[in-house]
């Protein structure tokens, strides 16, 4: 059952000196997937009590005993199904954000950050040259691309939105919309400090810092379902995901922390990635509540990058228009304003 999977997992990891069993790893993780998946995606209000069991069962054993290989095959230079499933694991993984579980503390620890920084930087360098080839693709409607170029290209895109929303999930303590408000002011407890600014070490050493600025700098697209060949719906979700992420950064790149490990270098760099957002504007429908979104987290990254006066003067002189627009604007966009 699930420690068999476990165990064997753990085995194949510890003997990779001699050889990866690639074929062994990649079933026993896909299993180890389906089992995450499952146990997070129940439900069914009834059952509440037998699936909180099973939950804590399976995310609980993967925590504290799979984190290591499974961190080891994400992080591998190497791109393939393997690392696209450890990757879409510790995603699942990262989802879990029960407090009494330290579950993204752990992954923390593991290096998990590391390890999708690292997706990151590989895929998002590509990701122009892709989108560009893919609506030249569709405008035509003639593929030029062999099947294997498109299944290179799906698991590609599908591991670098996994890398993510992993990465976001990990950066944000267990929130609402409100709450993370407040604790972009007046911070958050010494524990999850602390994981806090080791994910954030973890997302600047690893290139993931540039890598979000430039996904969030893409423009938005209409690529879908049908262009994509893959099971993300939308581009536009790696958007939103490099905002919620370059907000949840903000603070952590003022403190003392991220002050020694140089990583406060990146603030201004955000900073006007976020006060360009304020900027944007939906050309349609379909756009306005992924633009709303956008600007959501974009003024939630400001509202921590403010409390540092010389990046108040450069957030006033970047984007007091804009603000004063979203203030003015209070009965339409009360979130916003």
């Amino acid at each position: 059952g699930l420690s068999y999977l476990v165990q064997l997992l753990v085995h194949v990891h510890d003997n990779r000196n001699d050889g990866l069993d690639e074929p062994l790893a990649l079933a026993t993780s896909r299993s180890l997937l389906q089992l995450a998946a499952g146990s997070m995606s129940h439900t069914n209000v009834s059952l509440q009590s037998n699936m909180d069991t099973e939950r804590d069962d399976v995310i609980n054993a993967i925590a504290t005993k799979a984190l290591e290989p499974l961190v080891t095959m994400a992080s591998s230079k190497q791109r393939g199904e393997l690392r696209l499933v450890a990757v879409e694991t510790l995603r699942i993984i990262s989802d879990d954000v029960r407090p009494d579980r330290w579950t993204r503390q752990k992954l923390c620890v593991a290096g998990a950050a590391m390890a999708f920084g690292k997706v990151l930087q590989q895929a998002s360098s590509c990701l122009p040259q892709w989108i560009e080839s893919q609506q030249a693709t569709s405008d035509s409607n003639v593929s030029h691309s062999s099947s294997t170029d498109m299944e290179s290209s799906r698991e590609t895109f599908q591991e670098l939105y996994h890398a993510l929303h992993g990465l976001a999930n990990m950066l944000e303590p267990p929130t609402d919309d409100e709450e993370a408000l407040h604790f972009a002011i007046q911070g958050f407890s010494e524990g999850v400090q602390k994981s806090l600014d080791l994910v954030c070490e973890q997302t600047g050493e690893s290139g993931g810092v540039k890598s979000l600025l430039s996904i969030a700098s893409l423009t938005m697209t209409t690529l879908q379902q049908k262009t994509l060949n893959t099971s993300i719906s939308d581009l536009n979700e790696f958007l939103l995901e490099s905002f919620r992420s370059l907000a949840s950064l903000c603070p952590l790149l003022l403190s003392k922390s991220a002050s020694n490990k140089s990583l406060a270098i990146f603030a201004e760099n955000i900073l006007l990635t976020l006060t360009g957002a304020l900027k944007r504007e939906a050309s349609s429908d379909y756009y306005e509540e992924i633009v709303e979104e956008v600007q959501f987290n974009a003024l939630r990254g400001l509202c921590s990058l403010a409390q540092y006066e010389p990046l108040k003067v450069m957030i006033i002189d970047e984007s007091l228009t804009e603000l004063l627009q979203f203030k003015n604007a209070r009965n339409e966009q009360n979130e916003l304003a």
